[in-house]
């Protein structure tokens, strides 16, 4: 199967799954780490509020949380079994309750059911969740309505906080998908463009490499047997053998993991015939692309030192810095220019595109050092190139902070009318603008520090618990002890999970000390271990769900990279198959025969040296193309080459000197001109890059174009543009200002 299949089948929402995945973790972990909390509250039961018959129910729901936390399934039928649990505890509600007034303050229902409300709304889709919160809505005032009676019961403010709680949380999670959506599309998108980009690279990267090889085995052994080198038949023939099993194996492929050096770089040496020796280290294991570079770059040098050095020794060093190659010869000039393709592409190539580099220290008549060094292994950072940790960040943070201050909002006026209502408004104004001075620092990261607003809310939390009577502690006129936590939890987003945390629960336990101080009874113990159920947990779920977050954008982006990855490389064998065939089959086969006759010692005549040095040239060529399309500019060009060679058209390409950077309008300008002349050639075309005092000269001449009025209606004519026709050749020149494009240019090397 075509691993472009992979994709065609199945939604690609790496980043909506990922984080259902963590939403529905730890809103589990919150539902029923909640419930066991109320299970030990209502088993130690030090207030006597419950029947047995309650307390045996809460232990039973207990025990199942408690088993639920072990397995953390997520399956349909698990789910469905909380939702029963729930419904029972709340149609239960007279079994667990003290009194007509127990909706006034925490207890065990309404921390079973607000966890279990926002846990679904958070975890299920809006048309599942919301039957779900209606359903644990009536069966709370079903069993409230046994207690209070039913006329009472639209007194029960908690009946609306379960709307409230349902709506925060459906909007958060309704804000987080649609960030994730848009990331898993805009990802979507790139990865065709990856694909594509990582396939050409690695076609270009294969073509470096198979001319390389070419130059460092085939090239090298044609080049001594046609200028008719005095080297014993018996070295040309093993030359040829092993230039015979290079063609037959191709380039070297990178194998997984990690490979050793020392003895392949031995292999190498003993085909020399020029004395070596070994220091270092006797075995040495780098990465599996490192390996192949190395012993590739080390081949050529050691080829060249016996080809050109006229050594008496040469030196293979391998340590932990790299392998260096030095050679007592005749030594030369590094900075002369036009050294050759060897050391420019087989060895400086080759290290630089691993990330190292190749050293070439010689002087004439001092010898040669070439030190081959690659950089150290490294994990590879994951990145986050959409922003989706950023993007959903900012919008959780900014509807926590809107969440708070409306829970401000419901909670203060129960107090106001009957405790202090001046002091009572104006602790929640404060709070509620401690709480929006988190908005700038979630959306830019700069703004009020922090620590000010959380300070601020902790005198706010203190001063209200101490002004409500000990009487109506733990009761809605003590509004701080649900509002607080979730006012302070926007400025604590941006900070590490583990001191956020434990904020939190200070903000939670200091407050409950003075609770314990103004009331010290065991309805206040009773009320604290609900709330620390009902509350607590609930901001510590959503702190973790914002921290998980990021871990859900990573795994997705590792998805993603992976997917990408494995359709590349379906597509990239095929690709090297036909780039194979188009550059480098003809030569091959031509080459082979040749080698065939050195490896079973025909005679050398003049006719076999002939061919010989024919097809070292036309090798020469192929080098000297494969260099020039590195550019961005001949790069962009190998599309309409090869349409053309395609068409049987003869191309050649020139490049002369080195090409500057190039912005992208110049590269189109000039493409989008030659390749008007490629679609129109008969039989060949010469095409020449030049660049002199800040000009490219682009120029492509056809001798054989049947009607260069087509070619004259076909152009994309702007100032640069000439077309010149003499007799039956045309000639079309492209010249740019390269000063005008290094801005947005492509740096090239």
């Amino acid at each position: 199967m075509i691993p472009t299949e992979l994709t065609a089948g199945r939604r690609l929402d790496s980043a909506r799954r990922h984080i259902i995945d963590r939403a529905t973790t730890s809103t589990l972990l919150m539902r029923h780490g909640a419930n066991v909390i109320v299970a030990l509250t209502m088993a130690a039961d030090p207030a006597d509020i419950a029947t047995p018959a309650g307390t045996m129910l809460l232990v039973v729901v207990g025990l199942w949380s408690a088993y639920r936390l072990l397995t953390r399934s997520a399956s349909p039928v698990m789910t469905a079994l909380d939702f029963v649990a729930t419904v029972a505890v709340c149609l239960a509600v007279p079994l667990m309750v003290a009194g007509p007034d127990f909706h006034r303050s925490n207890c065990a229902p309404i921390a079973v059911a607000g966890t279990a409300v926002v846990a679904f709304a958070l975890s299920l889709r809006p048309r599942i969740s919301l039957p779900m919160t209606v359903t644990i809505a009536a069966a709370y005032a079903h069993g409230a309505a046994q207690v209070v009676g039913w006329s009472q019961v639209p007194e029960i403010f908690n009946l609306y906080y379960f709307a409230l709680q349902w709506t925060a949380s459906t909007v958060m999670r309704f804000v987080t998908l649609r960030v994730a959506d848009a990331v898993d599309a805009a990802r979507h998108a790139r990865e065709v463009m990856e694909v594509n980009e990582t396939v050409n690279a690695a076609v270009r990267a294969y073509d470096r490499e198979q001319t390389r090889l070419l130059h460092d085995t085939v090239a090298s052994t044609l080049m001594l047997a046609g200028q008719g080198a005095e080297i014993p038949a018996a070295g040309l023939a093993t030359q040829a053998r092993r230039d015979l099993d290079v063609l037959a194996d191709g380039p070297p492929q990178t194998p997984d993991g990690s490979v050793e050096v020392v003895e392949p770089l031995r292999e190498l040496a003993a085909h020399l015939r020029t004395p070596f020796s070994f220091t270092g280290f006797d075995e040495w294991r780098v990465t599996g692309e490192v390996g192949v570079a190395v012993i590739a770059a080390a081949r050529e040098v050691l080829t060249n030192v016996d080809r050109h050095a006229d050594a008496e020794l040469v030196t293979i060093d391998v340590g932990a810095a790299g392998v260096t190659i030095t050679d007592d010869g005749v030594g030369f000039d590094p900075a002369t220019p036009g050294r050759g393709f060897g050391l420019s592409a087989s060895v400086q190539g080759r290290m630089t595109q691993l990330g190292g580099r190749a050293v070439i220290t010689s002087r004439p008549g001092a010898g040669t050092t070439v030190a081959l060094r690659w950089p150290t292994e490294r994990a590879d950072r994951i990145s986050d190139p959409d922003q989706l940790i950023t993007r959903i960040r900012t919008g959780f943070g900014i509807g926590m902070a809107i969440y708070a201050v409306l829970n401000v909002a419901v909670t203060a006026p129960f107090s106001a009318p009957d405790v202090h209502p001046g002091l009572q408004l104006a602790l929640a104004a404060i709070a509620a603008a401690c709480t929006l001075s988190a908005i700038p620092m979630i959306r830019t990261g700069r703004g009020t520090t922090p620590a000010l607003g959380a300070g601020i809310l902790m005198i706010v939390a203190l001063v209200q618990t101490m002004s409500v009577p000990p009487d109506l502690i733990g009761g809605q006129a003590q509004w701080s002890q649900g509002a607080i936590g979730w006012c302070v939890l926007p400025l604590l987003l941006r900070m590490p999970a583990g001191r956020a945390g434990a904020i939190l629960v200070l903000f939670w336990f200091a407050p409950a000390v003075a609770s314990l101080l103004r009331s010290p009874t065991a309805d206040t113990l009773v009320n604290i271990g609900f709330g620390t159920a009902s509350i607590l947990t609930v901001q510590l779920c959503v702190l973790l769900l914002h921290t998980l977050i990021a871990d859900a954008s990573v795994a997705a982006h590792q998805e993603t990279v992976q997917r990408v990855r494995l359709i590349a490389d379906g597509r990239l064998a095929q690709a090297l198959a036909d780039e194979y065939n188009r550059r480098y089959a003809e030569l091959v086969n031509n080459v082979r025969p040749l080698l065939e006759a050195l490896r079973d010692g025909e005679p050398l005549d003049e006719s076999f040296r002939r061919r010989a040095r024919l097809e070292c040239q036309r090798m020469r060529v192929l080098f000297d193309q494969s260099a020039s399309f590195d550019h961005p500019l001949p790069a962009r060009l190998r599309p309409a080459i090869t349409a053309a060679e395609e068409r049987h058209i003869d191309v050649s390409v020139h490049v002369e000197g080195e090409l500057p950077a190039l912005g992208d309008a110049t590269i189109c300008r000039v493409v989008e001109a030659l390749d008007c002349a490629l679609k129109v050639s008969a039989t060949s075309a010469r095409i020449a890059l030049t660049t002199s005092d800040d000009v490219l000269t682009a120029s492509i001449v056809c001798p054989d174009i049947e009607d260069p009025d087509v070619l004259a209606g076909a152009l994309p004519w702007s100032e640069g543009v000439e077309l010149t026709v003499a007799g039956d050749t045309t000639w079309l020149t492209v010249r740019c200002d390269t000063a005008e494009n290094e801005s947005g240019a492509h740096p090239f090397g």
